[in-house]
This record gives C-alpha cells, structure tokens and sequence, in this order.
C-alpha cells in the first residue's frame, strides 16, 4: 500500500513538472475588449510551481509577471500594468489552461475576457536543402521572430528580404518596417543550403547606423534564420531566430 502511495505522489508530482515545462515558453495572440482587438504576448518562465515573466500587451508596454502558480493543465499569474500618463497602476489577474501548443486566457479586468493564445515556435520542417542551388535563394522573402518577445528590438515586428544572387555571393535589400527601413546587403554568401549576410541602413540614430547580421538555412520554401544586431550603438549578443516563407 505505501509503494502504491509513494508511486502515485510520484505520478502526480510528474504530471505537474510536465506542465509547468509545457507553460514555459513564448505565447501570442489577440485579446477582444468590446470592439478594441489587440495584439498580446508573454515571456513566460516556470520554476517548480511558480510562473514569472513578461507581458508584452498592445498599449501596456513592458509588464512582468507576479504571483503565477501552475497546477497541471491550470495556471494564473498577475500583471500590474503601467498606464500611459499618470494614473494608478492597474493590477489585472490571468486565468488559463493548457491545451497542448495553445492556451484558453481570462483577462480579469473590470469584465472577463477570454481569447486563446498559441505557443510561438519555429514552424520550418524538414532537413537543410544542402543540395540546392544557390539561385533557389533568389527572389522575395517574409521573416518574422519565432523567440522571445523581450529579446527583440521593439521597433521590428517583421522583415523581407529581396535577394539577388551571382554566383555564391548574395546581394539585395532587406525591408525592415519604417525604421531602419531600407537596408542594403552585402557581405552575404551562399553554398550547400546555408547562407549568410549584413543589412546595413541608412537612416542612423544619434550613435549610428543599425547593423544586422545574419545566418541562415534553406529548407525548401522555408528559410530558418539567426539575427544579431547593432542598433543604438550597442552590440546584442542574443541570436534572435526566425521563420522565413517565400512571398
């Protein structure tokens, strides 16, 4: 009887470490409220039973993450949002489950709302195309972060790339919203489905022009890619990933 007991407590005690493991991780979506739809993301991390965090809500900014718990499929945590302006800080609570790569979400904030948000994570299948030629890279491109929200740079939700190639050296512009905006490539080269390059723009800030720098595969239509940049004279030394398609 006490080994039965002792292996149910250790049953349980794994469903719920393998919960927690599944909560841990980046999740976006969109809330509702009345006839306003906004963009929302959290940076959510897992230690034991305790979740803390980022909230990352459309008009909020940068909020972390109180007083989280999780119990298997069943979460809350509490977000204490900064308003624009003066006023008091507004403390807004979360209720959730998981449901495998999505969640069900209760925003508590005068009224209940409820939206479900999806785990981000890179969606590129299948091997490196080590085969390809080094014009299947030519042509237009989309990539957006599949990584953290807190990691990237704020003003970067997506890039396309137009890319030329000659030979195995790769040339083109990357179209990075309205700021860097334009960024001509140089350095890039290609050979064996792997690829790499610099986009450089042209409208600096008051410490320089942005760099970024790239590393990526082919698989396919799919591109899979790494970006480190130098925006505002400082080097980040985070590889942010990202999914690219073929527009």
């Amino acid at each position: 009887m006490k080994t039965g007991v002792l292996g149910l407590i250790i049953l349980t005690a794994c469903l719920q470490g393998a919960a927690a493991g599944e909560l841990a991780g980046t999740w976006e979506g969109t809330i509702t409220k009345g006839p306003d739809t906004f963009h929302a993301g959290f940076d959510l991390d897992v230690r034991g039973d305790r979740v803390t965090g980022a909230a990352f809500i459309q008009g909020w900014g940068y909020s972390r993450v109180f007083d989280g718990r999780v119990s298997q499929d069943q979460f809350e945590f509490t977000v204490y949002r900064q308003p624009i302006g003066d006023g008091p800080i507004a403390k807004v609570v979360f209720h959730g489950e998981l449901r495998g790569t999505s969640m069900t979400l209760a925003m508590i904030d005068g009224a209940r709302y409820e939206t479900t948000l999806h785990r981000l994570e890179s969606q590129v299948t299948g091997p490196i195309s080590l085969d390809a030629a080094p014009k299947e890279l030519e042509g237009k491109w989309t990539a957006r972060f599949v990584g953290r929200i807190g990691d990237r740079p704020k003003m970067i939700r997506r890039i396309d790339f137009d890319f030329q190639i000659d030979g195995n050296t790769v040339t083109g512009m990357a179209h990075i919203d309205s700021w860097p905006g334009d960024c001509p490539i140089s350095e890039g080269n290609v050979e064996n489905g792997r690829f790499s390059f610099t986009a450089t723009g042209k409208s600096p800030s008051s410490t320089g022009l942005p760099i970024l720098r790239f590393e990526g595969e082919t698989h396919g239509k799919q591109l899979k890619l790494t970006m480190h940049h130098q925006i505002f004279g400082r080097d980040n030394g985070i590889g942010l990933p990202m999914d690219g398609i073929r527009l």
